[in-house]
């Protein structure tokens, strides 16, 4: 990015300021000037130096612990100045640092792929910087906000402000991939691994034992099958003051497909039961979206045919999307929000911002009118990518936690229903209810992603 920011990358940046500073628009036209060169003067306005370089990563000078991005000035000892006569002086471009974080310039303009075809976390510059597991976006707007307001009270007069969640809110979902361990599908699968005809992938004793159980569970067929947990979360939830939203996949002949369709009975009697505003159901997108975007198209007609209306969010199945394609797609859907925003090998804050946000498309130099969720952690990432301990999972969860409480944001957990197996991963299902319980006792209001999507709408009314 080697120019300055336009008039509408800088209002894009004013949109989210706007959350937590409401009047943030009329400030910025009143008392900003903008220009190239870090100077002290007379102006007694503030004043945002610019650069026109591209993004600082070989000699990078922190100060007060943050990245400077766009350095202008040699001073690496402060973010800004307020002189004597009232001037406020941003030293280096911390709006552009800001805009270019989260924006998700990086992730737009590049072609790394992993072999799901996702944006690789090891590639993101959050990622380089250790960065990922704090907000840094939330950090360059709290800079910025305080030299505001000692410019404002050095004038008499104060900034209004507000926390977009008071005190935070906790955003639990669930992607619904399978419903029956003991799918005759998923039971053939298991028999071709005892047999020999494919890689069995665990113990072979162990996986007579599985095919056993399979056959146990067929001649007792009204047994409880270890994958329908949905009820479980509703209920885990109401106990800590949490809410569920649940994405559902619908089937799909290709591999990564469910076995099940919206139309199932079990999932319609299911949610016919569940208590709104407690607990919603919305879409899981195919695999294939990304490379065949026709068939989320697909998915929603058949979802308004199963539910009697139109999905309001959506996630990706494995968190499959293109920055800022997909999103595109969604606007045209007509979709409110996405929660696909993270990355499956590594927890944080993919683009540094711990509040929903809308994306941008930069070719077109436009905002797009969908708000992006952006998902924290999912149990995935700690259990199969990173296979990590229950202590690391839960000082990652706290740290993110604490971070999203400092700035009223929104912390956001995926938990997939058939992940409470205790065989595989003993001290499971209460090392999750006692992380919900933790993170309600913090202060965390549940919410939908519907009521998110509701709230930002509200945030954002007048600007």
């Amino acid at each position: 990015m080697n120019r300055e920011l336009n008039n509408d990358e800088i209002d894009y940046l004013l949109l989210h300021l706007s959350h937590q500073a409401p009047n943030i628009k009329i400030l910025f036209n009143q008392h900003v000037i903008y220009t190239n060169h870090s100077t002290c003067n007379d102006t007694k306005k503030i004043i945002f130096t610019c650069s026109s370089y591209p993004v600082n990563t070989v000699h990078l000078e922190p100060i007060d612990q943050l990245p400077v991005l766009f350095p202008v000035s040699n001073d690496l000892t402060r973010w800004y100045t307020l002189t004597n006569n009232g001037t406020l002086i941003f030293h280096h471009d911390i709006l552009k640092s800001a805009f270019y974080i989260l924006s998700g310039w990086d992730e737009a303009h590049s072609t790394d792929a992993d072999e799901h075809g996702r944006f690789p976390h090891t590639s993101s510059l959050l990622y380089q910087l250790d960065w990922l597991g704090k907000p840094l976006v939330n950090y360059y707007f709290e800079i910025i906000l305080n030299g505001i307001k000692e410019y404002l009270v050095f004038h008499k007069t104060h900034l209004d402000e507000r926390k977009p969640f008071n005190p935070f809110a906790c955003f639990i979902s669930h992607d619904v991939d399978r419903i029956w361990y003991h799918h005759p599908r998923e039971a053939y699968w298991r028999f071709k691994q005892l047999l020999g005809i494919d890689v069995c992938l665990i113990p072979r004793k162990k996986m007579f034992n599985e095919c056993l159980n399979d056959l146990k569970y067929f001649w007792r067929y009204k047994s409880k099958d270890p994958w329908w947990t949905m009820d479980y979360l509703v209920k885990t939830s109401r106990a800590n003051g949490m809410k569920n939203t649940f994405y559902l996949l619908d089937q799909s002949q290709d591999k990564q497909g469910s076995r099940y369709a919206f139309s199932n009975p079990h999932i319609q009697k299911w949610s016919k039961n569940l208590t709104s505003p407690l607990a919603e159901v919305d879409i899981h997108a195919p695999y294939a979206t990304i490379d065949k975007p026709d068939s989320l198209k697909e998915t929603i007609d058949h979802f308004k045919a199963a539910f009697g209306r139109h999905p309001i969010g959506v996630r990706h199945h494995f968190l499959r999307f293109r920055y800022p394609d997909t999103y595109l797609l969604h606007e045209s859907l007509g979709l409110k929000y996405d929660a696909s925003f993270g990355f499956a090998g590594k927890p944080g804050f993919r683009n540094g911002y711990c509040l929903p946000f809308m994306p941008y498309d930069h070719k077109a130099n436009k905002i797009i009118n969908l708000w992006v969720i952006p998902l924290n952690a999912m149990e995935v990432t700690f259990l199969n990518y990173e296979k990590s301990g229950w202590k690391y999972f839960s000082d990652s969860i706290n740290t993110m936690v604490d971070e999203t409480m400092k700035f009223g944001g929104v912390f956001s957990l995926l938990w997939h229903n058939c992940r409470f197996d205790e065989k595989s991963f003993p001290g499971i299902t209460d090392f999750y209810s006692k992380t919900i319980k933790s993170i309600h006792q913090k202060g965390a209001k549940g919410i939908l992603g519907s009521e998110i999507a509701s709230h930002m709408d509200s945030l954002t009314s007048g600007f």
